[in-house]
């Protein structure tokens, strides 16, 4: 038995920080360890959030700090009081990945990303390696398949990233007209194509230098400032650009029923609302919400990475059929059962062919359930990583 303290922020719905970090809460209590959970201190200095956090150290004892995704003054107390700090990482193109602090020895890190994995094992981290996630809902028995038949044909499009479509110039207001229309034009290019590319660095020196001296940024010396400038401004508009795309142009298919988006805002496709039904609707209704519509398409934000995120792996768990773009690049993804698209034009074409393919339409479905079934949920992963420590 080890004692862990485990720092998160739960909101008063049980949410924490991350999508996951209930479900890896749950099972960390049910495992035989000393687990003690306390709050992330909000903001502050270093010195505030040392002062929050060591008086707990020192009552509780504990032989590890474990959060999920990594916080680097919670490595900086780890190494002062002589602990290990466990860290899940679960999105990979946060920006305290530059932290060169994740590479001290008392860190354990984990992380689902692979890209992200083989980027700091080259930065020379050590202690780290790969674990996806898991569903954090009983994963669902699909019918058999001599009662199923694909009646409903509509598209419940799943997406953490879409927000009202504003352009870069509105978010990058200070800048001189000749940067804004060059940075527009460059997005405007990439919304047709999937796989998200660097920005900033092939950018001409002229609107380099206009956005540097505008939009100034902290710690450069700690940060690449490309990343920086491609994570906090660029990418975030593509995302959403490229979701509102495929909506568009998914829309426009006749032989869909209907379109609604999980996300938390209206979208207006040509004149026309489409039905919304907000993310949190869907987890607080388990995700039987996957069952109205037989198809699902996710495209997930930038921050992401290459990581099957928390929301497609239970889509998969209830039973959903599933496209994800193919940059995504995770446990389940090397699998002919997964449906990945490079593109709307592609996404629309696989959707309109499992429409005209059912028994191909079943028999993934089912290969894919069983498949994430044979994986295990969060218990599997706890278990394995409570194993390695």
């Amino acid at each position: 038995m080890v004692k862990i303290l485990f720092i998160d922020k739960f909101d008063n719905f049980g949410r924490g920080l991350y999508a996951c970090s209930a479900a890896v809460y749950e099972e960390l209590v049910r495992s035989e360890n000393q687990i003690l959970y306390t709050d992330l201190p909000n903001g502050g200095t270093d010195e505030e959030v040392i002062s929050a956090i060591l008086p707990i150290i020192k009552d509780f004892s504990p032989e590890f700090i474990m959060t999920i995704g990594y916080y680097p003054r919670l490595s900086l107390i780890c190494g002062a009081t002589q602990k290990k700090y466990i860290s899940w990482i679960v999105e990979g193109n946060g920006i305290e990945l530059c932290d060169p602090g994740i590479r001290s020895d008392w860190n354990r890190i984990f992380i689902a990303d692979k890209v992200a994995l083989d980027r700091l094992k080259k930065e020379g981290v050590k202690n780290i390696e790969y674990l996806p996630l898991a569903p954090s809902i009983p994963i669902k028995t699909n019918a058999n398949n001599d009662t199923d038949h694909l009646n409903n044909k509509r598209v419940l499009f799943w997406s953490d990233c879409i927000r009202a479509e504003t352009s870069v110039s509105g978010i990058m207001n200070l800048l001189k007209d000749s940067s804004k229309g060059y940075i527009d034009a460059c997005v405007e290019c990439r919304k047709s194509d999937l796989v998200f590319k660097p920005l900033y660095e092939y950018l001409p020196d002229y609107v380099r230098t206009d956005i540097t001296e505008n939009y100034p940024i902290e710690h450069v010396d700690l940060l690449d400032e490309a990343y920086k400038y491609d994570c906090m401004y660029f990418y975030p508009h593509i995302d959403k650009s490229l979701a509102i795309r495929c909506l568009r142009e998914i829309s426009n298919i006749v032989t869909l029923e209907e379109i609604s988006i999980a996300s938390d805002v209206d979208i207006f496709i040509e004149g026309d609302k489409l039905t919304i039904k907000s993310y949190m609707e869907a987890v607080k209704d388990n995700y039987r919400l996957v069952d109205e519509y037989g198809f699902n398409v996710s495209i997930s934000s930038y921050m992401n990475g290459v990581v099957l995120t928390q929301d497609m792996w239970n889509v998969i768990a209830s039973g959903g059929f599933l496209f994800i773009p193919s940059y995504l690049d995770d446990v389940l993804t090397d699998l002919d059962e997964i449906i990945k698209f490079r593109h709307t034009g592609e996404l629309i074409y696989k959707v309109i062919y499992y429409i005209e393919h059912e028994k191909e339409y079943w028999d993934l479905r089912h290969e894919i359930n069983d498949r994430v079934r044979s994986l295990g949920g969060y218990d599997t992963r706890i278990s394995g990583l409570l194993n390695k420590i």
